[in-house]
């Protein structure tokens, strides 16, 4: 996420003083007026039966906007809430590109593994020897879907991922491995087994343990369809078994539980929340459940899709829309539809969990992308500038980036980061004439944190930056947000910070603060 560290020195120093005198008021109007036009939009939809789920949207970590729709049970009459569980259908698949990525990471395998090395009892072994992991990872394996006429006979009968080997393995590929992009459910389950024979594992005790666990998912899971889940969103159709195409707008709606299979798999089908989707995107985008280097690897575009999917990554779509960077995934089936959006450059995630079919979504999705904000520079290598904008240097780019690991040692904490960051003869000056050295802020950083106060959430918006020699110059606005009791406060300053290139690397020595009065 895209923060600038000159909010960390004054949250330490200031945090108190900030809360006391900031108020809702006193967020961005154009904020303000871009989630009231989201909620019009929605209620309208909604009024006129055309969208039932839930929306959210946050900013840099903090929701800005969450409202629920429609009904979770229509024999019931009981309404969705922001907290209702719904059928996330393939957004599965970027828990378990992670699980495949956090066992490379561990060196249990590599990406250009066969299958044949991790499952050699596979049944088709022309397939194990061809296919890698890779291959699976980004839908280029040839391999298709198994979801035929002969697996929706089967729904009631399959628990386990290696319930679903016969309505695929013994198929030939469509096409020689990584020849082209073939979207495959199929190719995900083989990843199932994968996960499940390297950690010796049930796929589903695997990604509880080690990605919903470590990101505080208390309400993502795969439930066995009739299991007693308490606030479980039921799906509502105007598919019918068997049909292709879009859903008969005209046709009425049905309960689309006897079209699921008895569990979700790896491919997708489980359950979860618009609340701890955050909390999965805040724990990928903090490294959590993976190193940044492969948090990078699974998130960056490995096939070019083309037209407006962009590139496929690992379990990951990887996309520019409208100007705007989007890492995600989104999913679909009878009476499911989900969509998860990660903009990182601009701080936003957006997630839509409904229990109407697909259609019905996708508006909403493409609503919520044109009302975010675009920033003015785009640190991304895969966006386009703009016609006449220079790309960053490389030194822009390194000084943002330390920018971003201060904001992690402000967020763990961490002197030793901090001390590595700040030169020793490092003064930041406040409009008032106050200023605070380096020993300052590592002193604050080193006491025991008060936990009656709240955690800040920082942005910065209209960043610029100039260069002269070894010196990077940064300009630009500051916001920091923070929540008590339900209410947003907010502040907003200028800053300027100065970075200079000493012994091979760079260290910010000076700073300086002008808070914005709201108006």
């Amino acid at each position: 996420m895209k923060q600038n560290l000159i909010t960390v020195i004054l949250s330490l120093i200031a945090i108190t003083s900030i809360y006391a005198q900031s108020s809702p008021q006193q967020e961005i109007g154009k904020t303000d007026n871009t989630m009231r036009e989201l909620e019009t939009y929605l209620d309208n939809l909604s009024t006129e039966d055309k969208f039932s789920g839930v929306v959210l949207v946050a900013k840099d970590g903090m929701p800005i906007f969450k409202k629920a729709y429609g009904l979770a049970n229509k024999n019931t009459n009981a309404a969705n809430n922001t907290e209702t569980k719904f059928n996330i259908a393939s957004n599965n698949k970027m828990f378990t590109s992670i699980a495949i990525a956090q066992l490379a990471e561990r060196g249990k395998l590599s990406f250009d593994d066969k299958i044949s090395k991790h499952l050699p009892d596979y049944p088709n072994k022309a397939v194990a020897d061809k296919v890698t992991i890779h291959h699976l990872l980004t839908h280029t394996s040839g391999l298709g879907n198994y979801q035929t006429d002969k697996f929706f006979e089967k729904l009631g009968n399959m628990k386990s991922i290696s319930d679903l080997l016969p309505f695929f393995a013994n198929e030939p590929l469509a096409f020689e491995p990584g020849a082209k992009f073939q979207y495959s459910n199929a190719g995900f389950a083989v990843l199932g087994l994968i996960i499940e024979k390297l950690s010796r594992q049930n796929y589903f005790d695997y990604v509880r343990e080690n990605i919903f666990k470590p990101a505080g998912m208390k309400d993502t899971d795969s439930y066995e369809r009739g299991a007693n889940i308490q606030n479980l969103a039921i799906g509502y159709t105007r598919m019918r078994r068997g049909q292709q195409g879009q859903p008969d707008p005209n046709a009425p709606r049905l309960e689309n539980t006897q079209m699921l299979p008895l569990k979700g798999s790896s491919a997708g089908g489980g359950y979860s929340t618009v609340d701890d989707l955050l909390k999965f995107a805040l724990a990928l985008q903090n490294h959590k459940l993976l190193s940044k280097k492969f948090t990078e690897i699974i998130t960056t575009g490995k096939f070019d899709v083309g037209g407006p999917m962009g590139k496929y990554a690992y379990g990951f779509g990887d996309k520019v829309v409208g100007g705007k960077h989007i890492v995600g995934h989104n999913g679909g089936s009878v009476g499911i539809a989900a969509n998860f959006d990660m903009f990182p450059e601009l701080g936003y995630t957006a997630i839509i969990l409904s229990n109407y079919d697909p259609p019905a979504m996708m508006p909403v999705i493409m609503k919520i992308r044109e009302l975010i904000p675009a920033a003015p520079t785009l640190v991304s290598q895969q966006i386009q500038k703009p016609q006449g904008e220079q790309p960053l240097s490389q030194a822009e780019q390194e000084v943002r980036k330390l920018e971003r690991e201060w904001l992690d040692a402000y967020e763990k904490r961490d002197a030793e980061a901090m001390n590595r960051i700040v030169a020793d003869d490092f003064n930041l000056t406040f409009s008032d004439g106050r200023v605070q050295t380096k020993a300052e802020i590592l002193a604050q950083l080193k006491s025991e944190k008060d936990s009656n106060r709240p955690s800040p959430k920082l942005s910065t918006e209209d960043v610029q930056s100039r260069i002269e020699g070894d010196t990077v110059i940064l300009t630009g606005r500051f916001i920091q947000r923070m929540e008590r009791d339900g209410q947003t406060r907010m502040m907003q300053m200028r800053y300027t910070d100065t970075y200079a290139k000493r012994q091979g690397r760079w260290q910010v020595i000076a700073s300086q603060l002008v808070r914005i009065q709201p108006q």
